[in-house]
């Protein structure tokens, strides 16, 4: 049961920091885009080519938007991290009896406990 739990936190870490490169990603793409004067807003108040250096507020655009996307992916985190200290809870406080079942025939489904419970 550890090691599937150390699976899934690992997992989810490296899925949540694909994540948050995926949104520095593509908010820089939208900085450059928009500093190099190729993106057009509606009104137009910045003037693109009257920057003489557009790689440093691209910069800080990235940075900024990875730490806000640390911030939002976090709450995902903590979701993941809570389901998987319920389920080690339920399979701890649990015996797979009748009177003390285990999760729902889903959730076993889903942890590859099936085989090990079958009533």
């Amino acid at each position: 049961m550890i090691h599937r739990v150390l699976v899934v936190d690992r997992v989810t870490d490296l899925l949540l920091f694909f994540g948050r490169l995926l949104v520095v990603g593509a908010i820089g793409i939208l900085a450059f885009c928009f500093f190099s004067g190729e993106l057009r807003v509606s009104a137009d108040i910045y003037q693109a080519e009257l920057l003489n250096y557009c790689w440093l507020p691209i910069l800080i655009l990235m940075v900024g938007s990875y730490f806000i996307a640390l911030g939002c992916f976090s709450v995902y985190s903590m979701g993941v991290d809570t389901f998987t200290l319920c389920v080690m809870d339920d399979v701890e406080r649990n015996d797979g009896t009748i009177q003390r079942p285990y999760m729902s025939r889903s959730m076993m489904e889903i942890l590859h406990k099936q085989e090990d419970f079958d009533v």
